[in-house]
């Protein structure tokens, strides 16, 4: 048996060894086609689906605040929210509060800045992660544990750190733990502090801060979870309708959150395009295999007058595929291996900040489990029509006809059927491509409302007893004026998170027809972005008031408490006024004072280019009125050597505790905002690509062996006088109306996932369908194209050649 197999396994070996070619375009297809699902499927799985690497993952979600029916993921809640919802939820167990900031971390000979976590006691152990060195936090002041990577960096992976003391905004903690490699909760954080805030926030009015993790209770789902979430919040909200009026909550998965959708459309799209590009390579490997073993139905037909039996022939056939796809499969090992290792190695620059612990890919022992059930399926449909070709074949009509194993016309049109099928997939992964493509684009032409060239950034953590920070401030503007055109503060940079505020108005909000009305004053449950300014920031980002004026030289401390709103702001509180009649009118934020409004400028763009944060309107205080411990600084100028080494020089020489964070030019910063975005949107685009020169490469297979079936009767067409043009028309006649379905198919499968996709990015419906025609007309012609190619060979035959041509 063993001897039979290998016997069978050298035939196949030879007979594809006879045609070289065609052998290495079957072997390079399936590679790339199990490349990419190998590839696509691992990223997916690590970044997306697979649950966090915790003995309880599938069960860990974040609680996020829905306002209007959206969830903000990014915002944070109350406290007492929190302890409500602890105390009453049945659904959701282990809760847990933690607070996220930059903080200056100082090891007694540097000092460095760095994303760090304040939780309650037991936070560490809600993962089930154990140190590597010391202990988690006991809940006692003054303890900090270290990450893995800033204890390595920094310092040197001593195991005497344990119990050394160090610096954090300049108040002592000493160091009891050091978590594990790539161990970075809830996100990518190295630092944990204690931070017990139940007694800073004793006030529902105050400004929420709290981020809330949880997890589902035994044998509950997320939709249990949310449903009585739902419950809950909007209880709370009929008890507290100040400061919880229209306010609910919502639980997704950590990794959910952080992607800042809950909606796994995209995803599934791109998961969907791996098995659409994976099919499109088996079916192309099986039609040209299909036409191999067509072109050779006269040796097996002569192999089985000879005795043969037909499970030998079908063996053999099958070895063909099993070799091909084998060798496949080791390169796409290869190839994926080397895409893995180029995505690591890039991901830092696609995330505004760290990539989380979990964006790490891998392929280990399951990726190979998947690899050799990917292969298992490609070798199954590969071979499956060879072998129905083999066990049904008329080989009697072979030997007296000279025909195929398949009736030509009933051959052409079998595989001409099966590049309708290809056409129609391709179609459907280029318009989700094309979607994503367009929404890129779309978001590289948002405006943010400044202008950010020329703008040389970093953030200042200030320590939190620093006391009159508006000396400092002052300062710091003084120093760097003589190296800069311009020097600003501004407590959020434009384009970056911005943590929402509720907002009280003079006159209320005519909302739009359909919605609840409120009273003229009342707590609005749309969120708006208020930020603190220094004196002239606004004018040095290039905004300019529409109406009244910016915060400027006399908004000091112990003067009239002013604002300057957006436009956006104007539309949202006060649909029918004018910029100009909007000044003088009052708003109240989250820190009780009311402000008159002294300026309308142009809707400037806080948050992310996606999402609620995009019309968000935007608040603009003086930073000398309601000054704050972090901020941005902001220099104007050309040479990034001169302006990078005055701040730097500047902040150690003014406060020496503290350490400047991302310094950079805002521009490169805005255009960070997509590149996740572009980076999923490219590789899907290459997915594209690869699944239409699949499809491709099997139109130009189809009309090749439909030419090579047909070469007699096109030298007679020829000798009766029929021009190349016209016998190009005939051939090309006679596919094009298969593909027009295909790509007709193709563009009708593509309307859900490209019209939902397309409201979730916000494009317009109309650039949809121009999108669609565009790509099927693009599919359409490229299809042509290839059909074209295998009837040059054929034109430059004479007629005499043509009738004498033996297949």
């Amino acid at each position: 048996m063993i001897a039979r197999s290998w016997g069978d396994a050298r035939e196949a070996w030879r007979v594809l060894w006879q045609s070289p070619l065609h052998a290495l375009m079957s072997l390079l297809v399936m590679a790339c086609g199990l490349a990419g699902c190998l590839f696509m499927g691992s990223v997916l799985d690590e970044m997306v689906f697979r649950p966090l690497p915790f003995a309880d993952g599938e069960r860990m979600v974040m609680v996020s605040p829905v306002r209007g029916g959206a969830v903000s993921s990014d915002d944070p809640m109350h406290y007492q929210d929190y302890a409500v919802l602890r105390r009453e939820s049945t659904t959701l167990q282990a809760w847990r509060y933690l607070t996220v900031g930059l903080v200056n971390l100082a090891d007694g000979q540097r000092l460095f800045r760095l994303s760090a976590v304040r939780g309650e006691a037991g936070l560490l152990e809600y993962t089930g992660v154990v140190p590597v060195l010391g202990r988690t936090l006991s809940g006692a002041p003054g303890e900090a544990v270290l990450g893995y990577e800033i204890w390595q960096q920094q310092f040197g992976g001593r195991e005497d750190v344990i119990g050394r003391q160090v610096g954090v905004d300049e108040q002592p903690y000493r160091v009891v733990g050091v978590m594990p490699p790539r161990f970075g909760f809830p996100f990518n954080q190295q630092l944990w502090l204690p931070g017990e805030v139940a007694k800073h926030q004793p006030d529902r009015q105050q400004r929420a801060g709290l981020t809330i993790i949880a997890k589902l209770a035994p044998g509950k789902s997320m939709v249990d979870a949310n449903a009585e979430l739902a419950r809950l919040m909007a209880r709370l909200e009929a008890r507290y309708p100040g400061s919880n009026r229209g306010l609910s909550a919502r639980a997704l998965g950590i990794k959910e959150s952080y992607m800042g959708q809950a909606d796994d459309s995209l995803f599934v799209a791109m998961l969907a395009t791996v098995g659409v590009v994976l099919l499109l390579s088996c079916c192309n490997l099986a039609n040209l295999l299909l036409a191999r073993a067509n072109a050779r139905s006269h040796d097996t037909a002569v192999r089985v007058a000879l005795g043969a039996p037909r499970g030998r022939l079908l063996a053999q056939s099958s070895w063909e595929s099993v070799i091909i796809c084998i060798g496949a499969g080791g390169l796409a090992w290869l190839l994926a291996a080397a895409g893995v290792a180029l995505l690591n190695h890039a991901l830092p620059a696609f995330v505004p900040d760290r990539p989380p612990f979990w964006w790490y890919v891998s392929l280990g022992p399951q990726s190979l489990l998947w690899l050799i059930g990917l292969l298992a399926l490609a070798i199954l449909v590969s071979s499956v029509l060879p072998a129905v070709m083999i066990l049904f074949g008329r080989f009697n009509v072979v030997l007296r006809d000279g025909v195929g194993l398949l009736p030509g016309r009933l051959f052409a049109r079998f595989s001409q059927w099966l590049v309708v099928g290809e056409l129609m997939l391709s179609t459907t992964v280029l318009a989700v491509s094309g979607v994503l493509t367009l929404a890129v684009f779309h978001a590289s032409q948002i405006e943010y409302g400044i202008r950010a060239d020329k703008l040389w950034v970093a953030d200042v953590k200030l320590p939190v007893q620093t006391a009159a920070p508006q000396a400092l401030y002052r300062q710091l503007v003084a120093a760097l004026a003589p190296f800069s055109q311009g020097v600003g503060l501004i407590s959020s940079l434009p384009g970056h998170f911005a943590i929402g505020g509720r907002v009280m108005v003079e006159g209320g909000a005519a909302r739009a027809v359909g919605q609840q009305q409120y009273a003229s004053q009342f707590a609005d449950t749309d969120l708006v972005s208020p930020v603190a300014v220094f004196p002239g920031t606004l004018a040095l980002m290039g905004v300019q008031p529409l109406a009244g004026r910016s915060i400027d030289v006399q908004d000091v401390e112990g003067a009239d408490k002013v604002a300057v709103v957006t436009d956006s702001f104007v539309r949202r509180y006060w649909p029918r006024t004018s910029p100009a009649q909007a000044l003088g009118k009052w708003l109240q934020l989250d820190d009780g004072v009311r402000y008159r409004v002294a300026g309308v400028v142009p809707h400037v763009m806080q948050g992310r280019p996606f999402g609620v944060f995009r019309e968000r309107p935007s608040v603009y205080v003086s930073l000398l009125q309601v000054p704050g411990e972090s901020f941005s600084l902001i220099q104007k100028g050309d040479d990034a050597n001169v302006l990078g080494l005055a701040m730097r020089t500047q902040i150690a020489r003014l406060a020496p505790g503290v350490a400047l964070h991302k310094p950079g030019w805002l521009a490169g910063r805005l255009a960070r905002n997509g590149a996740g975005l572009r980076f999923f949107t490219r590789l899907f685009a290459l997915f594209a690509l690869l699944s239409l020169l699949i499809a491709a490469s099997g139109v130009y297979a189809v009309v090749a062996n439909s030419v090579s079936q047909r070469t007699r009767e096109l030298g007679l067409r020829s000798a009766l006088g029929a021009s190349d043009e016209q016998l190009t028309r005939m051939i090309l006649s006679e596919t094009v109306h298969r593909f027009t379905v295909g790509v007709g198919l193709g563009v009708l499968l593509a309307v859900l996932p490209v019209f939902k996709l397309g409201a979730g990015f916000g494009l317009a419906n109309a650039a949809l369908v121009v999108l669609l025609l565009a790509i099927a007309l693009f599919i359409l012609l490229l299809a042509l194209a290839a059909a074209r190619l295998p009837l040059r060979p054929l034109l430059r035959l004479s007629p005499a050649q043509a009738l004498l041509y033996q297949m």
